[in-house]
């Protein structure tokens, strides 16, 4: 596995080094706020721009969205690779370069706005055996380019034509027409980091889940704001990821106490209640699940837990309580010996898979029994075997499953066990809770070193990566991870301040990293200012896209999200 991947490596490498000396574009100084400014009242006034095949002369692009007006002022023009297809894929800075063909008689142009309402910019799969999506897709650019010049796609390919792509700056009316805002990757600068800006944000982000809340309890699972399209019923619903809406739905009512997110969680909760197979069901268990599989995941109950659990305490209603014991019996029987879980089980023969793992369940269940212990008394019959799970998951998560060569060497996906650690703080014995924390800033640490800052070099040319995770300057940020990690780290840090470790260098090393977090979210998130692209802002307002690039929204990229947004508020 190693070869193919380190082949892979170097072959992306090798394109690139290629495709930046014959292609490189040259290097331009953006427009002044006063000369952006100048640009917009020239519109306004109705006066002619210079034409765009007149590029020395800085040709200009306006489009009208509603009552705002955004120009394109094109600053440089490099040359376009149009074979091979990986090299072609990997020429364009995804969201920032446009592309363009010359005939000989006509040169017609592609907006970075117009490749990106396409989904033209993430989609190629340039080098068998990666299993992810990288790249332009050259089929849709090409079938674009050959609407403008007004031939089908037979002719287009066989006309003579050169590529070439292009860079402008770009820049928009604000929505309230009072400002003159930069554009970068179809997004414009948010909100500066504030406890109101947080606070804002994640009330965004509840009322975004509840405009896509149906009367049946399920959520519009995916929505494409370039279309207003909600796929509630079509795809592949994830149980967990509704359950993890609904968990935050609970949280935002915690907070704002507004009826309308106990409400919705509420009728959320009912939907999951609807699927618990009554063959899964004992006097004392219950687990949820999908009607139509055979098999029930541990993911899906672990996550109901947890939003039942959140719900009854951020409520105070504890008619909820009976089942969230059920469920937490479910996870008992999940769990094995060395404190990890079985994933998957059939309600059919009540028999649990002992081998195949899938990716964050036991996270998730350590999590939602910590949380569980914290809505019950010290008294409770039932509170004692809860932290005695939490505790021997914890124990496997942060050090068993690590206990072989390998496990020197990475973390996997820790953010729900470092989640689990301090929400169950109060409750674990200190020797052990000292532990799972160590483990926790090991783990921060390690994201640390994945997290774009102001001192990379990616930055100095993309600085919209600020505050993300990644490793690669041609992959543009996705939002959900940096809402994930920043649960985690803001976790962590909750762990080092009580452990006195606040004025550290580790305690404030944690705190920028959530800082740095917490503004790409502000800047990310969907707001009537960056919503200049969607067909319905007012549906979109709150969500966040898988990335800029790939421009949809998910409800577990709310979740996670405005979850860490909720969460860091005390902290700034």
């Amino acid at each position: 596995m190693r070869r193919p991947l380190v082949g892979a490596a170097a072959a992306l490498a090798l394109l690139w080094v290629t495709a930046w000396a014959l292609y490189r574009t040259p290097s331009f100084v953006p427009l002044t706020p006063t000369e952006r400014a100048a640009v917009i009242a020239r519109a306004r006034r109705g006066e002619p721009m210079p034409d765009p095949t007149r590029i020395a002369d800085g040709a200009t692009f306006l489009r009208h969205y509603g009552e705002r007006i955004k120009a394109d002022v094109v600053m440089a023009v490099a040359r376009m690779p149009a074979a091979p297809l990986p090299l072609f894929a990997l020429a364009l800075v995804p969201g920032l370069d446009g592309i363009g063909v010359d005939s000989g008689a006509r040169q017609v142009w592609l907006l970075p706005d117009e490749l990106l309402a396409a989904d033209a910019l993430a989609g190629e799969t340039p080098l068998r055996g990666l299993d992810f999506e990288l790249g332009a897709k050259k089929d849709v650019i090409d079938h674009l380019l050959a609407q403008k010049l007004g031939l089908d796609d037979g002719a287009f390919a066989r006309a003579r034509k050169k590529y070439f792509r292009f860079r402008t700056d770009a820049f928009i009316e604000s929505a309230d027409r009072t400002k003159i805002l930069p554009v970068w990757r179809g997004n414009t600068p948010g909100p500066r980091l504030s406890q109101q800006a947080l606070r804002d944000g994640a009330i965004a982000g509840g009322r975004y889940l509840l405009r896509h809340l149906y009367d049946d309890g399920r959520f519009g699972y995916e929505y494409t704001p370039h279309t207003d399209v909600d796929e509630a019923y079509g795809l592949d619903y994830s149980l967990p990821r509704h359950a993890g809406a609904t968990y935050f739905l609970s949280q935002i009512y915690g907070t704002t106490h507004d009826t309308a997110f106990r409400d919705g969680a509420h009728r959320a909760l009912e939907f999951l209640s609807a699927r618990q197979p009554g063959a899964c069901a004992k006097p004392e268990r219950s687990c949820v699940a999908n009607r139509d599989i055979g098999s029930a995941d541990l993911g899906a109950s672990a996550m109901a837990l947890l939003a039942v659990g959140e719900y009854v305490k951020s409520t105070g209603d504890p008619s909820e309580l009976a089942w969230a014991r059920r469920l937490a019996a479910f996870l008992l029987f999940m769990q094995k010996p060395d404190g990890d879980f079985c994933h998957l089980f059939d309600p059919g023969s009540d028999h649990r898979d002992e081998k195949t793992k899938m990716l964050y369940f036991s996270g998730e269940a350590a999590f939602a029994l910590a949380k569980l212990t914290g809505i019950l008394a010290p008294g409770d019959p039932d509170r004692a075997r809860y932290v005695d799970a939490v505790d021997r998951a914890l124990d496997y998560l942060t050090d068993k499953q690590y206990a072989n060569l390998a496990g020197q060497f990475y973390f996997g996906e820790d953010h729900w066990t470092c989640m689990a650690a301090d929400a169950a703080w109060d409750v674990l014995p200190p020797a052990h809770r000292e532990k799972y924390a160590r483990f926790c800033d090991g783990f921060a640490r390690f994201l640390r070193r994945t997290q774009f800052t102001a001192r990379d070099i990616v930055t100095a040319a993309q600085p919209d990566f600020i505050g993300s995770y990644g490793f690669s300057p041609f992959l543009p940020p996705h939002g959900t991870p940096v809402g994930s990690r920043s649960e985690a780290t803001i976790s962590t840090y909750d762990m080092q301040v009580r452990r006195g470790l606040a004025d550290s260098d580790e305690g404030r090393a944690t705190k920028e990293q959530i800082r740095l977090g917490m503004q790409f979210l502000l800047d990310h998130q969907i707001r009537d200012d960056n919503a200049y692209l969607m067909a319905n802002p007012d549906a979109a307002r709150g969500g966040f896209l898988m990335s800029d690039v790939k421009r949809y929204v998910r409800v577990d990229f709310v979740q996670h999200s405005c979850s860490a947004m909720l969460r860091a508020i005390p902290l700034f």
